[in-house]
């Protein structure tokens, strides 16, 4: 809902897989080594990749976020900028796009 405010592109959700953690603890700390208890804790992932976004516009948005975050869920934000590639590859790319060209034009 927020997004949709905001304007954000989340095309990118991905359910990572369940981790799951399982312990067996003792009833009784001393005599009766045959009574255990088991737990188990579920950790469930998800990844959203947001792109095209300004830097404020992702500001605001994950300050919204962690305010409405519920209780016991915990999040990590990483950040990934597109850089535009070295004039190096750019003109190998171009000569490569005009070779191709010609190559279709004399077939």
């Amino acid at each position: 809902m927020a997004a949709q405010l905001l304007g954000i592109d989340m095309s990118g959700k991905v359910s990572l897989p369940t981790q799951i953690q399982k312990f067996t603890v003792l009833k009784s700390p001393f005599v009766y080594k045959k009574h255990r208890v088991q737990y188990e804790m579920r950790t469930h992932s998800r990844l959203l990749q947001i792109r095209k976004v300004t830097g404020t516009t992702a500001d605001i948005f994950l300050e919204y976020i962690q305010r409405n975050i519920p209780e016991g869920i915990s999040m990590s934000v990483y950040q990934q900028a597109a850089e535009k590639p070295p004039q190096v590859l750019a003109q190998l790319l171009k000569d490569a796009k005009k070779k191709a060209k010609e190559a279709k034009q004399k077939n």
